[in-house]
């Protein structure tokens, strides 16, 4: 979509030239002949801002349309909609009995899309999946402890059994799910926190099985925190 508007704005050119091929061509009255310079450009200016205004009301409908391609997986998930950004969306509600906050906005110029999903749940550790190592400010060693493979790293607080617990069968496949579908995304992050799991990523696309498999990855991965097992 992006590409496409880009590609509309450099027809202004062809649009100024068309319009004083058009003026220099046809026939006018002796006393006009020294004030075709002065049609063409006007001609030209006229056309022209006609064509941006119609381009700019094409770019906000595009960009509305896109931020919305999650509302009917949404709604037939009983969640609630609400705008995010103005061009984005904001969903809230519950996922198998547990809140969730759910952030989606479509891709922009060099950006992906961004998708940012908060889980709630009572998570015993405090932990990052990520391929760049984590900010001081969020409190936790910036030496990882696990390869997770295709450039992800599991960094984690000094709790002895994390690394057992990601290793685990159910846990393991289930972030796996995530790590799979992610691998090409711009940006992928998941954070274990002990009021719930925030998913953030950024990715040229998105579809609605994206989307699904990363709410199912993420609700399994909570109740086997919860439980303090390995899955």
């Amino acid at each position: 979509m992006i590409l496409r508007i880009i590609l509309l704005i450099f027809a202004i050119p062809f649009i100024i030239i068309l319009a004083a091929v058009f003026v220099y061509t046809i026939p006018l009255p002796l006393y006009l002949e020294d004030s075709r310079d002065l049609m063409a450009a006007v001609l030209s200016g006229f056309f022209s801002m006609i064509y941006l205004a119609a381009i700019s009301s094409y770019s906000i409908y595009s960009f509305r349309r896109s931020g919305r391609i999650f509302d009917r997986f949404m709604e037939d998930a009983g969640l609630r909609r609400q705008g995010f950004r103005y061009f984005g969306r904001q969903y809230k509600g519950t996922w198998k009995n547990r809140g969730i906050i759910i952030e989606y906005f479509p891709p922009r110029a060099i950006q992906g899309a961004l998708l940012n999903i908060y889980l709630t749940g009572k998570i015993k550790i405090s932990a990052i999946v990520s391929k760049r190592a984590p900010l001081v400010s969020e409190k936790i060693p910036r030496d990882p402890i696990e390869d997770l493979g295709f450039g992800f790293r599991l960094y984690a607080g000094q709790d002895s059994n994390i690394g057992d617990i990601f290793k685990g069968g159910r846990f393991s496949h289930a972030l796996g799910e995530i790590i799979g579908r992610g691998r090409g995304f711009h940006t992928l992050q998941v954070y274990f926190r002990k009021n719930g799991i925030y998913f953030r990523s950024r990715s040229a696309d998105l579809s609605a099985g994206d989307l699904e498999v990363f709410l199912d990855s993420l609700e399994v991965m909570a109740v086997i925190l919860e439980n303090g097992s390995k899955g």
